[in-house]
């Protein structure tokens, strides 16, 4: 009776601990970036480097990326835009715009990466890798997000960011760490 019972608590704790996975809410909502899309990106650093041939702009030294409500801080960002390729005065060959349309196809973003939403969640890493056009930021070395005291701690965090959808991986020896809060009531 007492190894039913005991079976039945590890049962029980193991579906608390998959209910409070699975309801653990992505900490960049995909309705709030849907607006953002439509804001201007501002970049400041201490040096930028085009390469044309390449098709990057390279940012060092206390990198600041605004994008709307987002915030992203790193020692190091690669912005690839999303160029298009437009027609030159004299009708030559169409010429590629680096700038394009002012849109960015992907930021990875190196060196005490650290993201913040609103000034209310945030995350850090190693490197961050979004492609803003499928909506998917990867969070990878040392990845941890919070919001409050509610945390999450993993090796790499995917952001689906347009299916409100998160998935932290753990590594050989590190497994994944959440920290959940109750809520205050007043």
């Amino acid at each position: 009776m007492k190894n039913q019972y005991s079976n039945l608590m590890i049962k029980s704790s193991k579906i608390i601990i998959l209910a409070i996975c699975l309801s653990f809410v992505p900490l960049f909502h995909a309705e709030i970036l849907a607006k953002d899309n439509d804001s201007p990106t501002r970049i400041t650093s201490e040096k930028m480097e085009v390469d044309n041939k390449k098709n990057i702009i390279i940012f060092t030294g206390k990198v600041f990326v605004t994008k709307g409500r987002i915030e992203i801080r790193a020692d190091k960002l690669i912005l690839h835009p999303d160029n298009k390729k437009t027609e030159s005065k004299n009708n030559d060959a169409a010429k590629t715009n680096l700038l394009g349309t002012g849109k960015m196809q992907k930021i990875i973003a190196t060196g005490n990466v650290f993201m913040n939403q609103d000034r209310k969640k945030f995350a850090t890493g190693d490197k961050l890798n979004f492609d803003d056009k499928n909506r998917i930021a990867i969070l990878t070395g040392n990845a941890k997000a919070w919001e409050g005291k509610n945390q999450v701690i993993g090796d790499k965090i995917i952001m689906y960011l347009n299916e409100d959808k998160t998935i932290v991986h753990g590594a050989k020896n590190k497994r994944v760490h959440v920290t959940l809060h109750p809520k205050q009531q007043k």
